[in-house]
């Protein structure tokens, strides 16, 4: 895996004064700082950080995470700037009585500043920004023009204009720039030239927050360009900002290589959401506490690059289980009929504990079944489906969950058989679960309806309906057109 920094430099404990005039303590230790791709720190000293005596108890607490508060501040060489190290761990330290002694630590946290020599203390920032430039197709917002001009070319670069959008407690913010490669003075003329657009989406606090949050608001940042596109999503490290200070955050986490964003296969576009991209943003916020395993069960299987099917389908039905059973959480149904015809049964059992025990097993019984659940969450949807055929498929996505549950796979046919029917089942499912959550933050329903019904992938679909019985009703009538707009 590539490091994102590998450098030598200085490093002290945060809570150390500088003395004027200097750049570092006079306890600093020399020391060999490396980031690798995933953001984790790993922080190798030519010395001891850690007084002598708590030096010898931490050899046999290796791993051993530190208290929160502790910091590690360094200055890098070569003026590459500062660093502040957080969320520390030991990572193996060698004692010498004669010779050099070594100590190692492991951040989860680096806030590396390379605009300043000394490194300014504080872990609350007011702002985020972060280059989501990758996305560039899906925003489609062109800010370089180049017109032949007889024997010549006129290039024109404008920016398009900034949008800002005002939630509860911030504001979001999507503006582009484009750079030359020239850097320096500008002369007239050039052998060759390259202008690169960028588009930044910024996250501005009323209040300052803290890494911790932060990292929250880069994980909704993903999970939003994921549902928009459809697309795996991995935003680069984000610039935070506070009380003058501007820095790079690294932080811990899994990395990915994804694919570029085409435009062709997304599920939206930034002219379709442009509009409604702040209440989106804000929706899936508050989604997140909602519904909890509802969404995260989609998104943990729309990240996952390699699953088994039976996997991916059993995430897929937890999750809607999940989401349905949040959904009517605060709904209370009417049991009156089948609580009175429950007493009657019990009254007709003779001995107390025959009646204890069955009374313990219909407690639940006026709960939906799987299939009504599943049945429920797609008639949500803008389908043009007859309602007979989306119960029947709700049916067949339970049955399966079930045979994979409770009998070990099919019980009627062959494993590849059953295999082949279950992939089938599971593109579809996860699309509409994918529909489900679009709509549920804010999406109109007539562009979620425009993926299904008219789009680029419209046929593909229809045919997807067709081979698991799900006719529209004109269709069914014997007149009208099919899911993937044929006529019948």
């Amino acid at each position: 895996m590539d490091s994102i920094l590998d450098s030598n430099g200085l490093f002290w404990w945060g809570h150390e004064e500088i003395p004027e005039g200097l750049i570092a303590p006079p306890s600093s230790v020399a020391g060999r700082l490396t980031i690798d791709g995933s953001g984790v720190s790993r922080l190798d000293l030519v010395g001891l950080l850690t007084p002598v005596v708590e030096a010898q108890v931490a050899l046999f607490r290796q791993g051993q995470p530190l208290d929160q508060s502790l910091t590690i501040f360094g200055t890098l060489s070569a003026g590459k700037g500062t660093v502040v190290l957080g969320r520390l761990r030991r990572n193996g330290s060698t004692m010498a009585s004669m010779g050099l002694s070594v100590e190692g630590f492991i951040a989860l946290d680096c806030l590396l500043d390379k605009n300043t020599m000394r490194p300014v203390g504080g872990k609350r920032f007011h702002s985020l920004t972060v280059d989501v430039s990758n996305l560039g197709e899906w925003f489609y917002k062109d800010a370089i023009h180049l017109t032949p001009r007889r024997g010549a070319y006129r290039l024109d670069v404008k920016a398009p204009p900034e949008v800002t959008y005002k939630l509860e407690g911030k504001h979001i913010t999507v503006f582009h720039r484009a750079s030359p490669s020239h850097e320096g003075a500008y002369p007239r003329s050039y052998r060759s030239l390259e202008i690169k657009q960028y588009t930044y989406l910024k996250v501005r606090s009323v209040k300052t927050l803290s890494l911790e949050e932060h990292r929250e608001e880069m994980q909704l940042i993903e999970d939003l360009f994921i549902l928009l596109t459809g697309h795996r999503v991995y935003v680069p490290w984000p610039s935070l900002r506070g009380r003058g200070k501007v820095c790079t955050y690294y932080y811990g986490r899994t990395s990915e290589i994804v694919e570029p964003v085409r435009l062709m296969e997304c599920w939206t576009s930034w002219g379709m959401v442009q509009q409604s991209f702040g209440n989106l943003y804000d929706g899936l916020r508050r989604g997140i506490d909602d519904w909890g395993p509802g969404l995260y069960l989609y998104l943990g299987t729309r990240r996952a690059t390699k699953l088994f099917t039976e996997n991916r389908f059993m995430n897929l039905v937890w999750g809607l289980e999940s989401l349905h059973r949040k959904t009517q959480a605060n709904k209370t149904p009417d049991t009156t009929r089948l609580s009175a015809k429950i007493e009657r049964i019990l009254a007709q059992i003779e001995q107390p504990k025959d009646k204890k025990w069955l009374a313990n097993k219909l407690k639940n019984a006026g709960e939906p079944s799987l299939e009504e659940r599943l049945f429920e969450l797609f008639e949500e949807l803008p389908l043009e489906v007859d309602r007979d055929a989306l119960r029947a498929f709700s049916k067949q996505c339970a049955d399966r969950r079930n045979d994979i549950s409770h009998f070990g796979g099919d019980r009627h046919g062959s494993y590849s058989e059953f295999s082949t029917r279950l992939n089938v089942l599971t593109r579809l499912v996860i699309d509409l679960y994918h529909a489900l959550l679009l709509q549920r933050i804010g999406l109109d329903p007539s562009v979620v309806k425009r993926r299904f019904y008219g789009g680029p992938n419209s046929y593909g679909y229809g045919r997807l309906f067709h081979e698991l019985g799900l006719t529209s009703s004109m269709e069914k009538r014997g007149g009208g057109r099919r899911p993937d707009g044929r006529k019948t």
